[in-house]
């Protein structure tokens, strides 16, 4: 509201923080590839990582389309609103936000296509939650809850609910982001891409010495001249 004014303006021009905090929901797949850099140990690492980025919908109908991605997933990445805990779903007014979230979340980790992929939770809208949290107590969405109204308290009890979705001996790492935090999401993804890059390390350069024994080969044969 603190806005109408100069939203109304002629002149108005969006700028980061607006163009930031608009809501479209996803529909459809949608895919992006990154070329980002990382710190090499050795030669026979690469200089860049090239990672393709998939962007599904979560809505209900949207999850049937959700088949076509899972072929070669190094790593899923699932987004929950915290704010979920006293909202309802769009498609349906009777279904909280929160338990379907982890009723999902549950689905995905037990799956069998990602039963050796790592799963990395953002819980978003941070700030949204904070102010929340002040006035409603979870307990309103988890009557177990019996904690007070502080952030550490009821975010520490949301990250155990969400732990508790995964199947024995699968890990989760957990990271709190508000979404329109340039700081917050930049932090979080520069661990994602660090966890990444220790866990596919020795795939990656294992690859490249089958590469460069092949080219060694290749070089070795009686005319055989490679460019």
């Amino acid at each position: 509201m603190r806005n109408l004014d100069r939203f109304a303006q002629e002149d108005f021009e969006p700028n980061e923080e607006d163009i930031l905090r608009v809501r479209i929901r996803t529909t459809g797949i949608i895919s992006k590839d990154l070329k980002t850099r990382y710190q090499r140990e050795h030669d026979l690492e690469p200089p860049y990582m090239n990672i393709k980025m998939v962007d599904v919908g979560g809505q209900r109908n949207e999850r049937k389309k959700w088949l076509h991605c899972f072929d070669d997933v190094k790593c899923v990445l699932f987004l929950s609103s915290m704010a979920g805990y006293r909202q309802v779903l769009f498609e349906d007014c009777k279904k909280n936000r929160m338990i379907e979230s982890l009723e999902l979340f549950r689905k995905i980790s037990h799956d069998r296509t990602f039963r050796d992929v790592p799963i990395i939770l953002f819980l978003n809208k941070k700030d949204l939650f904070e102010q929340m949290i002040r006035s409603e107590s979870l307990s309103t969405c988890f009557p177990e809850y019996k904690g007070d109204n502080s952030y550490a308290s009821a975010f520490g009890f949301l990250k155990a609910k969400f732990r508790e979705q995964l199947p024995k001996g699968k890990e989760v790492s957990i990271f709190d982001v508000t979404g329109v935090a340039r700081r917050d999401i930049k932090e979080a993804f520069q661990s994602v891409k660090s966890e990444l890059i220790e866990l596919h390390r020795p795939q990656m350069t294992k690859k490249r010495k089958e590469i460069a024994s092949k080219i060694a080969q290749l070089k070795n044969k009686r005319g055989c001249s490679i460019m």
